[in-house]
């Protein structure tokens, strides 16, 4: 688990240096969070579509049924500004939408959509790094970004706190059709553990070869 406190004014540039930032506001992009219903129904739309056509079944927040718990989730959170759509669009066509949820004095960055033509401006990033602000600007004092080594989360983040998970199955008539619906998830735990006890030069080699398939910095997904 990444997570992220307040930034000095040296790290927000270094952040923001070289991010295309002044060259989106050349092309007339504007970025702002969703503050009424409408405006929280146009964001998760396009959330939905570019988050959906990057990753597909593959995301659960693609599916018609993570809309909905999107929708629902906002709207009940919307009037207390803890549910945070970050929008920005060039030309009233927007290129990235990236998500936020607050809770207390802590936010956690939940996932983001982007328009891939855009890539080469890092939308998804000047997105982040606009939520990011905007938490802190409000006295907020971390930032969660969620499981994962992506290149985006280990540069914003200055600390990680690993958290364990306990699957229990139990062994009652449905525990066949259970280890097969977990059969990926527990493959997986079962890879990480035998890289994790690899010598140091094969463990980084397969690390090196497995993030040759990843997306750039600017194209991950929480």
């Amino acid at each position: 688990m990444r997570r992220g406190r307040a930034p000095d004014d040296g790290l927000r540039a270094e952040v923001l240096e070289g991010r295309d930032t002044r060259k989106l506001e050349e092309k007339g992009a504007r970025t702002w969070m969703a503050r009424t219903p409408a405006e929280l129904d146009e964001a998760l739309a396009v959330f939905h579509r570019l988050h959906g056509a990057r990753w597909g079944d593959s995301s659960p927040l693609a599916a018609e049924a993570g809309n909905r718990m999107m929708l629902d989730a906002g709207h009940a959170l919307l009037a207390s500004e803890r549910f945070r759509a970050w929008t920005i669009a060039v030309e009233d066509t927007p290129i990235t939408v990236q998500i936020f949820v607050a809770a207390g004095d802590e936010v956690t960055y939940w996932n983001g959509g982007w328009d891939p033509e855009w890539s080469s401006f890092s939308p998804a990033m000047i997105g982040i790094c606009a939520g990011l602000e905007d938490a802190f600007a409000r006295g907020e004092s971390r930032i969660d970004f969620g499981e994962g080594e992506h290149h985006y989360k280990t540069r914003l983040a200055d600390r990680d706190e690993p958290i364990a998970w306990t699957r229990i199955l139990p062994r009652d008539i449905r525990y066949p059709r259970t280890l097969v619906a977990t059969a990926p998830a527990r493959a997986r735990h079962a890879a990480r553990g035998i890289l994790g006890h690899l010598p140091a030069p094969v463990r980084e080699r397969v690390e090196r070869l497995a993030r040759r398939g990843e997306p750039a910095e600017d194209d991950a997904p929480a």
